[in-house]
């Protein structure tokens, strides 16, 4: 009852019937709505590994159904693709409720990935399924909200809207807030890469009255809010032309030379003054894919390039609740596991794969009792606000003075960044840009 208040949109009535959720998916899952999700993460990944150490596969499906949703958030397309994929491959066509909770998940991951063919074959297992006569309800609405994000990433825009607006109506009949602002979410971007951002700042408004409809914890907001700012913000004083918007570089640059930048597409190269957000969008280029907290990037842009995770930021950053060296020794061989992992997958190298699995299944096992429910080393909420403002702010002026020079460069670059509390920048897995810096 506890998870089903959490997707209805009522986090109230979720918190007053937590205390009888005795399953650890549950608590992970109002964690997840309530914002928490790094705490969220840690307890999906050690129930999904007490689950698979029993056999409970139903469980493993369902923990990483929600999972999914919590990487998708932090841009981290990667993990999603091979923890669905693994899930998917166990359960089989054994459990066709098990794959319709997670195949649409692992469509979209292959679609953000450039996998378009693997995110078509999920689908027509979906449709397959759907086929059958049996009503999916909302569950038909991932469905289309997964055609229409393979097919924005193909650049049908015009097929994708269809889907946009099927999964919308989908999940407004069958009262699902959290997916039918993540539609909208995903609308938005479709059409900042279409280059229409008066129609995508639209869609990102509607998303935010969803959530502030349901009273969604401000972290939900401030995400779809940055998102919004990056890809859409610009200022009468932009002069792109219509020939330049749209046009994906393949190779740029964004490099300091000492109290300036130079900043090139390759065919165009401007020389901008020297300013934060420069400084941070370089910090997020040289980190492709990989989440910084902006406690972090504000304190690697002062030290000029020298990181050093988990150092006291300032004297208002607050305290860590457990030792950070030692949770940071733990994401860093986490981080190096799951590389291996795609690696070892990618050449086909069964042995290497399932001893990369097992030491991260050990791993995450250690990490969630030794941390449990609510026991993540986290800092007090002040200094990371304000960070988080001033990245955002930094970062979105910048944008603005690459725009008057180079606007197809500003338009990816909005695109691709995401800034909230973590900031992240994933490249374009079908065109990606070359940056140097």
């Amino acid at each position: 009852m506890s998870n089903n208040a959490a997707r209805l949109g009522d986090l109230t009535e979720a918190r007053r019937l937590s205390p009888y959720a005795d399953r650890r998916f549950f608590r992970a899952s109002l964690l997840l709505f309530e914002g928490q999700w790094e705490d969220a993460e840690e307890l999906f990944e050690s129930e999904i590994v007490e689950s698979r150490s029993v056999g409970n596969l139903v469980e493993v499906s369902n923990c990483n159904s929600i999972l999914a949703i919590l990487l998708r958030v932090r841009g981290a397309a990667q993990r999603a693709s091979l923890a669905l994929g693994r899930a998917v491959t166990e359960i089989g066509e054994a459990n066709v409720r098990s794959e319709m909770q997670m195949r649409p998940a692992l469509s979209r991951a292959h679609a953000e990935l450039g996998q378009y063919d693997a995110a078509e074959q999920e689908l027509a297992r979906c449709r397959e399924i759907m086929a059958a006569g049996e009503d999916w309800r909302g569950m038909s609405g991932d469905v289309a909200l997964a055609a229409a994000v393979l097919a924005a990433a193909r650049g049908r825009y015009q097929e994708a809207a269809a889907e946009f607006d099927a999964a919308l109506s989908i999940f407004c009949h069958y009262s699902a807030p959290w997916e039918e602002a993540d539609t909208l979410e995903c609308w938005a971007s479709a059409l900042v890469a279409a280059g229409d951002r008066t129609r995508a700042a639209e869609k990102f408004d509607a998303a935010i009255e969803v959530y502030q409809r349901i009273d969604a914890p401000e972290r939900w907001i401030e995400r779809v809010t940055s998102m919004r700012e990056l890809a859409v913000a610009t200022t009468s004083e932009d002069s792109a032309s219509e020939s330049e918007i749209g046009r994906r570089p393949s190779a740029a640059t964004l490099r300091c030379n000492g109290d300036y930048w130079i900043v090139s597409d390759g065919s165009t190269t401007a020389h901008l003054q020297d300013m934060k957000g420069l400084h941070y969008i370089g910090q997020l280029l040289r980190h492709p894919g990989e989440e910084l907290h902006v406690l972090d990037l504000v304190g690697r842009a002062l030290d000029d390039g020298d990181v050093r995770p988990g150092r006291n930021p300032g004297p208002d950053a607050g305290l860590p609740v457990l030792d950070a060296e030692a949770r940071s020794a733990y994401r860093r061989r986490l981080s190096e596991l799951r590389e291996e992992l795609a690696e070892a997958d990618a050449l086909n190298d069964i042995g290497r794969a399932e001893r990369a699995r097992g030491e991260i299944d050990a791993l995450t096992a250690q990490l969630a009792a030794a941390v449990g429910l609510g026991g993540r080393g986290r800092v007090t909420g002040g200094a990371a606000e304000r960070a988080r403002s001033t990245v955002t702010h930094a970062i979105n002026a910048a944008l603005r003075r690459i725009r008057r020079s180079l606007p197809a460069l500003a338009d990816e670059l909005a695109l691709r960044l995401k800034t909230g509390t973590f900031c992240v920048y994933t490249p374009d897995p079908a065109h990606p840009t070359d940056w140097t810096g």
